[in-house]
């Protein structure tokens, strides 16, 4: 598998334009031999998270914790 990257950033974008976009890029990496692609997207972006998760399935979430934060916490224990 090969991977496939698509981002844009669009502010205040027409209704139907993104999903277009989208439709046609798959199409493109469909004809070009991909049979996925994957997406990460900010989910405490709303807009984004409509968009992306009519089009695609949850497979993973992902949680961070910045280490400079849990050194702090440790030095005031």
């Amino acid at each position: 598998m090969r991977p496939c990257t698509l981002t844009w950033r669009r502010r205040g974008a027409l209704k139907g334009v993104a999903t277009c976009l989208l439709n046609r890029a798959l199409g493109w990496a469909k004809d070009q031999g991909y049979d996925r692609c994957a997406v990460d997207f900010e989910p405490m972006n709303p807009q984004a998270r409509r968009f992306w998760t009519r089009h695609f399935d949850c497979v993973a979430y992902t949680l961070v914790r910045r280490l400079d934060a849990l050194e702090a916490d440790v030095r005031e224990v």
